[in-house]
């Protein structure tokens, strides 16, 4: 057999229909295998806030009508979340299945050739394979939209109207949206049909009014509508450099290819592919740009997370499709062989298939954090610390330890929260802080440790540290006790595991606090994606500042530490150098510089320096301390996470 019959066969065998079917069938077996293997799962507290909000709303009505937990998504995932997390990921499992399939009805009726591509091509898109396996509302999201631009493109307008209408109740963003596609009504004429997006908000904000008491609670149950930043911000365009990452390079080759071919079409024709230009591309950069300006912005508390662009994977995908046959068609222009082409189509489904599983471990096991959890849920049932008041702020403890957030009397959720520790938490009640939330919230784990009220029970630090929002992380428990000084100093010696401590002076990650004079010094750094201070020649002196002596209750000699992460920018002869002054009458009576040395194979790359500085025993509580850096070669650097302490008990 020629090798153009085989691949002629091979073609003809998988018709339109037949490909369609049997696509989305193996797709879905392998949703299901992964999801049945997997020990861990995609969306971290996230995820177990959704599924919490989704299984409990049965029992507490009134969870159906909560706006962080997206009030359609609650409805819609309940009788799935009802029987546990894996049954809500099997909902999540069934949409994204009709995401493809919806994607392709959308290629179909936009006249594209070969549209079943748009199944492999939404399906297999990283990030939106990996979100699936969440408990998250993005796959609902992409959902919604496709179908809303399918019922567009099928002038099923009212129809339309109505599902658009509730996508702002899935994800907030979906208020963004709306405009585009009654833009697109009114380019129809459909002027009327516009009310209809009015639909969602009014049922809901109807119906929870009577739940809640409040007609406005769509409004005033916002949690981005006050903190601005919460999560800290970011690089405009940190989602299209990250894009490679959780498109997959196949991916964004073809949408590019069919994004100009779109484009120009358009610029040709515009009544011919306006419907394709308002609906599919117009859809995608406002949710790009959306979400670009509120990481960049503050607005809106974004984490800056990859699988929000799940939501437009199937958007992308339909363009996609051109460009995937664009790809193929040219290869066989080139060779001039009609079996070329076919063969081209398989090489570049492959090359997209590949991606996800090139990208992400499946099936999904446990990660560090995820470890964590379990050790510390394991230890608070083993020792009787679930026996009183439990309370926490990261969902993951919900699912591990089977609480049911809801029910007072036991548990109780300080998420998002400015908590009074000392009067609002009950004596003999337990506290699981994390170091996620806590510091969100304002809550750092030095100033539970060095708190009266306060035992500390044990301390949970991964195998291999990593941060969270600039932060070591960890996980400790604490028992709520009558006020007792004598506390302190055990508490310590379990929390640092020294009889030295240390308290800080200055603490700066640049991302959620830093120094104002030096503020224009402000710098996002795209490779490490933080905020950091740049310094250049013409800085020769940055971050000073000045400590009155008496106001400091240190132990004699006054020791210091340093920490801080330098990322030399040039080759130099002298380094950077962190300078200790002790003034008293006007009169310098200490001096002290460290050299910050890189070793030259360490050019641009970050490098963590620790140091501690002893003053002489003849300092005392009165005078100025003053600490600079000193750019005194005038060279060029990076410079984050800067940290100065004290030690105040020996």
């Amino acid at each position: 057999m020629k090798i153009s019959d085989f691949f002629h066969s091979l073609h003809d065998f998988f018709n339109e229909k037949r490909f369609v079917v049997v696509t989305l069938s193996v797709i879905f077996i392998l949703y299901l295998t992964n999801l049945f293997l997997s020990d861990g799962f995609i969306g971290d507290s996230d995820s177990i806030w959704h599924y919490t909000f989704s299984h409990y709303a049965a029992k507490y009505p009134q969870l159906f009508f909560n706006s962080w937990a997206n009030p359609v998504f609650t409805a819609l995932s309940a009788p799935f979340a009802y029987f546990g997390f894996k049954s809500l990921q099997f909902f999540n499992v069934l949409i994204a299945i009709l995401v493809g399939l919806f994607s392709y009805l959308v290629a179909k009726e936009l006249k594209m050739k070969q549209p079943i591509l748009a199944i492999i091509l939404c399906c297999f898109t990283p990030v939106f394979t990996y979100t699936v396996f969440s408990g998250l509302t993005e796959i609902l999201f992409a959902f919604v939209t496709v179908v809303t631009t399918y019922l567009m493109l099928k002038n099923k307008y009212l129809f339309a109207s109505v599902v658009i209408s509730f996508l702002p109740l899935i994800r907030s963003e979906g208020i963004f949206l709306i405009p585009i596609y009654a833009f697109f009504l009114i380019y129809r004429k459909q002027y009327r049909t516009i009310l209809f997006m009015l639909v969602g908000p009014i049922v809901y904000t109807v119906i929870g009014g009577i739940v809640n008491h409040d007609f406005l609670w769509l409004i005033n149950q916002n949690p981005y509508r006050t903190d601005v930043g919460l999560y800290g911000k970011g690089w405009f365009f940190q989602f299209i450099k990250r894009s490679p990452g959780y498109f997959g390079i196949p991916n964004e080759l073809f949408y590019v290819t069919g994004l100009v071919a779109g484009v120009t079409l358009y610029l040709r024709s515009q009544r011919e592919f306006s419907r394709e230009f308002l609906l599919v591309i117009l859809p995608f950069f406002t949710y790009l740009f959306v979400h670009s300006f509120m990481w960049w912005s503050g607005l809106g508390n974004s984490q800056g997370s990859n699988r929000y662009m799940a939501a437009i994977v199937p958007l992308m995908a339909i363009m996609s499709t051109r460009g995937l046959t664009l790809f193929s068609l040219m290869f066989e222009i080139l060779f001039n062989r009609p079996w070329i082409k076919i063969a081209a189509l398989y090489i570049g489904v492959i090359s997209v298939v590949h991606i996800p599983f090139a990208v992400q471990n499946y099936p999904i096991g446990l990660d560090s954090y995820d470890k964590m959890v379990s050790q510390v849920a394991d230890w608070v049932k083993t020792n009787g610390f679930d026996n009183k008041k439990v309370y926490f702020k990261d969902a993951a403890f919900l699912n591990s330890l089977g609480f049911d957030p809801f029910d007072s009397s036991k548990y109780q959720s300080l998420y998002r929260q400015k908590t009074t520790l000392n009067s609002e938490i009950k004596i003999g009640s337990t506290i699981i802080y994390d170091g996620r939330y806590f510091p969100i919230d304002g809550i750092e784990y030095d100033s539970i440790v060095q708190n009266h009220n306060f035992e500390l029970q044990k301390v949970f630090e991964p195998d291999e540290n990593f941060k969270v929002f600039g932060r070591d992380y960890r996980i400790a428990i604490f028992k709520r006790i009558q006020p007792d000084s004598a506390i302190l100093n055990q508490n310590r010696m379990l929390a640092y595991g020294s009889k030295e401590e240390f308290k800080s002076l200055v603490m700066y990650d640049f991302d959620r606090n830093a120094h104002q004079p030096d503020s224009a010094l402000l710098f996002f750094d795209n490779k490490s994606e933080n905020k950091c201070i740049r310094v250049n020649e013409d800085n020769e002196r940055f971050l000073t500042k000045e400590f009155d002596l008496s106001t400091i209750s240190f132990e004699k000699p006054l020791e210091l530490f340093l920490k801080i992460k330098v990322n030399q920018q040039d080759t130099f002869k002298m380094p950077l150098l962190f300078v200790t002054e002790v003034r008293k009458s006007d009169k310098q009576i200490f001096y002290n510089e460290i050299k910050l040395e890189h070793s030259d194979s360490l050019l641009k790359s970050w490098v963590n320096f620790d140091y501690r500085v002893k003053l002489p025993n003849d300092i005392s509580f009165k005078g100025t301390l003053k600490t600079y850096f000193l750019n005194r070669n005038k060279g060029r650097y990076l410079v984050d996470d800067y940290q100065l302490g004290y030690c105040y008990k020996r």
